[in-house]
């Protein structure tokens, strides 16, 4: 939380550590989050993120690679 906290959105990670959401989640699949500890945790922050496809949905995660493994250029003018 302290990496978010100081380089995506300060706010809001004051504001989870004041309710007490410190959890560090080490992974993610459709909508669930994951701790170190195993424990699983339903990611509940409707929209905020990557909600809308859920966490690594696999028909995206497969679009990616296979861009990837195409080497095309980008940003080129």
């Amino acid at each position: 939380m302290d990496l978010y906290s100081r380089h995506a959105n300060r706010e809001l990670g004051t504001l989870f550590a004041q309710l007490g959401l410190t959890e560090e989640f080490v992974s993610a699949d459709g909508m669930h989050l994951y701790s170190a500890d195993g424990t699983e945790f339903l990611d509940m922050t409707a929209s905020y993120g990557a909600l809308p496809l859920g966490h690594n949905p696999p028909v995206l995660v497969e679009a990616v690679r296979t861009f990837l493994d195409e080497r095309r250029p980008n940003l080129s003018k």
